[in-house]
């Protein structure tokens, strides 16, 4: 999925909403342009009011007026999916991959 990327304004029009994962996920794989992060968190925010992460990455934002947490590394997907080194997140859930794929293509 190299030079692939999904534009919020793509999300909006279409009413799409991440979740915690599918928002890491995407991250992880370089396919939403970081500059469009601050509102596609704000948006999923509302439908995952509790979520920590989306938290976090909000007031990461907030503070410091971009995403900058080194705790989040952009990894090499492959088919077993991804784990990341500090064990907070592993992507192996095959919906969120479908549902990117589906974004993706869509």
């Amino acid at each position: 999925m190299k030079n692939i990327s999904i534009p919020f304004s793509f999300l909006k029009e279409n009413d799409i909403v991440l979740s915690e994962k599918e928002v890491d996920s995407a991250i992880s794989r370089k396919i939403i342009d970081l500059q469009d992060l601050g509102k596609i968190v704000d948006v999923s925010l509302i439908n995952y009011p509790d979520s920590k992460y989306l938290l976090e990455i909000a007031l990461d934002i907030l503070l410091n007026g971009s995403y900058l947490n080194p705790h989040v590394q952009y990894l090499e997907i492959d088919d077993s999916g991804v784990s990341r080194e500090n064990g907070t997140i592993t992507i192996d859930d095959e919906r969120v991959n479908d549902r990117l794929r589906y974004i993706i293509l869509l």
